[in-house]
């Protein structure tokens, strides 16, 4: 078989960059490459997982601790508070309506 110029490069082209797939790809070539792929994405969705989850439950409980704290100090400061139940003033001035106070 006589080769032309450019088919020799072509020929070595695809020899040294062999292009996956297509009908001529051996069978178990095709097999091998499937399970590969397959288990690198699987492995990759794993790691992303064994990432993701973890970081997913510590914002969780960081959000949740957050709000928490903001209700506890949002309840203290408001009972502390003018008329509030840890208010330590005494009422002890009363205004009448005439605008007199009474001691």
């Amino acid at each position: 078989m006589m080769y032309t110029e450019p088919s020799k490069i072509r020929v070595a082209i695809s020899y040294a960059f062999p292009r996956g797939g297509g009908a001529g790809e051996p069978l178990l070539l095709r097999l091998v490459r499937i399970v590969m792929t397959t288990l690198l994405m699987m492995a990759a969705v794993a790691i992303i997982l064994v990432i993701l989850v973890p970081a997913a439950v510590i914002g969780l409980v960081l959000v949740c601790s957050a709000w928490v704290y903001r209700r506890v100090m949002r309840l203290f400061v408001s009972a502390q508070g003018p008329n509030g139940i840890l208010d330590g003033r005494r009422n002890v001035r009363v205004v009448n309506r005439d605008g007199t106070s009474q001691e």
